[in-house]
């Protein structure tokens, strides 16, 4: 009797488990956003080769780079600056490139005291 109950707690806790993963997984999924890639734009690529030591200082981005085609289910053709290489990655390997502040000019208005 005790080895029965005790297969169904193990059962249940089983199936608890797998609602709860599946439920985690709904929602980090939920979290995650497409990113969209248009064709010009710079973007990073991520260095995979680091991904298991990466070192104290090293990057794990490598780039810039230039987005010369995107393809259906997020394939994209980018080139390298430097060799002028063109080549084909997952788009879940970029992020965007930001150049930083841009420098625009700006109006003063004075304002006099009425």
């Amino acid at each position: 009797m005790q080895v029965r109950e005790s297969e169904e707690i193990h059962l249940e806790a089983y199936d608890n488990s797998m609602i709860y993963k599946g439920k985690a997984k709904a929602f980090h999924d939920a979290k995650l956003g497409r990113k969209e890639f248009l064709v010009g734009e710079k973007v990073f690529l991520f260095n995979s080769k680091l991904k298991f030591f990466p070192g104290k200082l090293n990057s794990r981005w490598r780039g810039p780079f230039m987005v010369v085609k995107t393809y259906s289910h997020s394939a994209v053709e980018i080139k390298s600056f430097a060799t002028n290489k063109i080549f084909k990655v997952n788009g879940y390997r970029l992020k965007h490139f930001y150049e930083g502040d841009q420098v625009c000019l700006v109006e003063e208005i004075q304002i006099e005291d009425l």
